[in-house]
């Protein structure tokens, strides 16, 4: 069998959700080793989300029907069960790691240091006010591609606000233009659509960006 075309590029993952874990998650198909950096106390919210995968001697179409607890590990037998996370988190490792303490950053900066590729999908100043932005983390490693994910751009008047999928169609007009003839309001996508376009536009973004280094 031969090499995957990204073997040996290794991606700090600080995404959360589809649309930032989306894109690492092509990556590692594409034979990249992706580290997915979460802590524990403030985890990925799709972990909390329906499907689950059954326990042992649970019926598979009643696991976790009754689990959910809002969204939030109250309650969780396991939060490493749920389809869905499981899905677009595919092929990664995962470290759990406190980046809002000064060891932690320390910690990643250590790893850092021996990536090729940092991507997260935090609001545009996260990294800045933790000291992680790109000046930093490029004296760590000169050569670093950071990628960055906000809802809103990196400078405007909403940086500070986080975003979502069903948000971002709304906010660029895409709501707008579904549904049904008039007199019928817009009913908006049946799914995420920016969640997906999201995670492919940051997968290319990191290809494009990798081909030019080398």
């Amino acid at each position: 069998m031969g090499k995957r075309p990204l073997e040996g590029v290794r991606i700090a993952d600080l995404t959360w959700l589809l649309a930032g874990a989306g894109g690492p998650r092509l990556m590692a198909s594409l034979g990249a080793e992706v580290i997915r950096i979460e802590w524990k106390d403030r985890l990925d919210f799709l972990r909390y989300m329906p499907p689950f995968a059954p326990l042992k001697d649970e019926k598979a179409e009643k696991a976790g029907a009754m689990e959910l607890s809002g969204l939030s590990a109250a309650g969780m037998k396991s939060v490493n069960r749920a389809g869905f996370f499981n899905d677009v988190n595919a092929g990664k490792r995962g470290i759990s790691l406190n980046m809002g303490h000064p060891r932690g950053r320390e910690l990643f900066k250590r790893l850092v240091g021996i990536s090729d590729v940092v991507v997260e999908a935090f609001t545009a100043e996260t990294m800045r006010k933790w000291g992680l932005g790109y000046e930093t983390l490029k004296s760590i490693k000169d050569d670093i591609i950071y990628m960055q994910q906000p809802g809103w751009g990196y400078k405007g008047p909403y940086v500070k606000f986080a975003s979502y999928g069903p948000v971002a169609q709304a906010a660029s007009g895409l709501t707008e233009q579904s549904g049904l003839p008039a007199p019928h309001p817009p009913a908006g996508w049946g799914f995420s659509y920016m969640d997906w376009s999201g995670a492919y536009y940051c997968a290319i973004t990191m290809l494009c960006a990798l081909y030019y280094k080398k």
